[in-house]
C-alpha cells in the first residue's frame, strides 16, 4: 500500500497511473520511480498489534513510513471485548459440570431456592424454580434467576461468563 505525505489519510493498493504534482501532469506514473520519494509517496505498514492493543483510526508519518499509532485497549475495552465471547447459552450439563467444578451441586441450588423468604417467593413459586432447573435443556446466560442463584452462590457475573464461555466447549 502507498500514501502520500501530503495526503497521509488517502491510501492506494498501488501508486496511481497518472498523478498531477505541481501542475505537472505525469501518465505512467508508476514507471516514474525517480520521483515517487521526492514527490512524498511512502509505503505504508501497518504495525501488527495483540488482543489487547488497536490501532489508530489516522495513519501517521513514523521516518518513511506511514503506519498507525498502537493504542493499548483500556481496562473497559478488554472487558467489552471478552464479554463479545460470551454464549447467550450453554447447555443444562454443560453448566451443571461447571458448577460442579466448582462444588456446587444440584442440592445447593435447591437449598438456595428453598432459602428465598416465601414472602418474596411463594413455595409454588420455588417448586417450579426446581423444575425448571431439574429439567431445562439449556440456560441463558441473562436469565434473572440463574444470576440470582448466581449471586447467592457467591459467583461474581464475571466468574458466570467464565462458566459460559467454558462449558461453551462441550
Amino acid at each position: 500500500m502507498k500514501a502520500n505525505i501530503n495526503d497521509l489519510q488517502t491510501v492506494f493498493s498501488e501508486l496511481p497511473s497518472r498523478y498531477i504534482y505541481e501542475n505537472t501532469t505525469y501518465d505512467n506514473y508508476q514507471l516514474l520511480t525517480e520521483l515517487h520519494f521526492q514527490q512524498g509517496w511512502r509505503n505504508v505498514e501497518l504495525p501488527i498489534i495483540t488482543e489487547v492493543q488497536k490501532l489508530s483510526d489516522n495513519y501517521i508519518l513514523v521516518g518513511d513510513i506511514i503506519t498507525k499509532e498502537v493504542i493499548d485497549l483500556t481496562a473497559e475495552e478488554i472487558a467489552e471485548k471478552n464479554k463479545i465471547l460470551v454464549p447467550a447459552n450453554i447447555s443444562a450439563m454443560a453448566l451443571k459440570l461447571q458448577l460442579f467444578d466448582l462444588d456446587i451441586t444440584d442440592n445447593d441450588i435447591f437449598a438456595d431456592i428453598d432459602s428465598i423468604p416465601d414472602s418474596m417467593f411463594p413455595l409454588v413459586e420455588k417448586e417450579k424454580a426446581k423444575i425448571k432447573y431439574k429439567t431445562a435443556t439449556h440456560f441463558d446466560r441473562n436469565n434473572a434467576d440463574l444470576n440470582l442463584i448466581a449471586t447467592m452462590e457467591g459467583l461474581t457475573q464475571e466468574q458466570v461468563d467464565t462458566i459460559f464461555i467454558n462449558g461453551n466447549s462441550f
